[in-house]
Parts: C-alpha cells; structure tokens; sequence
C-alpha cells in the first residue's frame, strides 16, 4: 500500500480545486509535483531533527509497533511517501504515524504544533506485486524526478539512501 501525507496548508490555493477530468491517480501525481516544486509554505520537515523524528517512527512502526512492512520511504519538504505492507488497518497505522510524529515535532517546537505543521493524510492504496519486496526504493524516486539530486541514493531522507545504514530508532510507544 502506498501512502502519502503533507504538511496542512502545503498545497497551493490554485491546486486545491479538483479536477474532473483527471483520475485520481492523476491527480494525485500532479498535486505531488506540485508539492515537489514548493518553495513556499510550511516545510517543517527541512529540519533535520523532525525529519529524524519521522523516520524514526517509520522504522517503530515496522520494528516495534509491528503495524507494517517497511518497504521503501522518502521525505520531502512538506510532505512523505511510504510503501508498507500492512498488517493492520490503515487507520491504526495512521494514528500512529500521525501522533508519534506530532508529539515529537511538539519537542522541537517548544509548545503545540501550529496548524502550517498538521499533518493530512492522503491515502491511496494498491496491490503490492510478489516481487516488490526486494525491488528498488520506487518512492524514493521522488527527490531525483524533483531535480534535487542526481541519484535517488543521494537524498539523506529515504530509504533509497538509508540501504545498510539504518536510523536511530527511539523504543517509544505511540
């Protein structure tokens, strides 16, 4: 299953009308280069320490939550992709994500995370092929087709460049 999130109040006011003559998938692929290419809005996740904080919580997700099969992952500037294997109901491992996240970036920011530092879920979900287990990082993609890298290995914030070199993982629980 893929699923992606953004920063509230990340995506531009001129892209928040849908479209009706795109498919979902199509939608969501343009939002997402739209947020690709943001250079304003709120970009929490540029902070070293938050972004941290939310691969941290991937990894405890899979590793210590057992919500998930951690199969690829990447963060950008105002929003996150990952590729799981669930073994439990998204809204569960939503929740998790999204309250982990919020009270370790609550920390950084000395007091309650203003609303540009919410996080929305978009969810979209599709069969995982047998094989994917063990193919490359597919949404760690996201940084190279951004133009902000050369080799998707080179973005410190994914699993693409994250191979053999696992993150600190704090043993909390969600």
């Amino acid at each position: 299953m893929f699923v992606a999130w953004r920063l509230y109040g990340s995506l531009p006011q001129s892209k928040r009308v849908a479209d009706e003559t795109l498919t979902p998938g199509q939608r969501f692929a343009a939002r997402d280069r739209e947020l690709d290419r943001a250079t304003n809005g709120p970009m929490w996740l540029k902070d070293s320490r938050v972004a941290q904080a939310v691969v941290d919580t991937l990894y405890l997700g899979q590793h210590t939550w057992k919500l998930y099969d951690l199969l690829a992952w990447v963060l950008m500037s105002n929003h996150v992709h990952i590729l799981i294997k669930p073994h439990t109901h998204i809204a569960a491992i939503t929740r998790a994500i999204k309250k982990h996240s919020a009270r370790m970036a609550t920390k950084f920011c000395n007091g309650p995370v203003p609303p540009s530092g919410r996080m929305n879920l978009t969810i979209i979900g599709f069969a995982i092929p047998p094989n994917c287990a063990g193919s490359p990082h597919t949404s760690s993609g996201t940084p190279f087709r951004a133009g902000l890298v050369s080799m998707p290995e080179s973005w410190p914030w994914s699993s693409a460049g994250q191979v053999g070199n696992l993150p600190h993982v704090h043993l909390t629980a969600p």
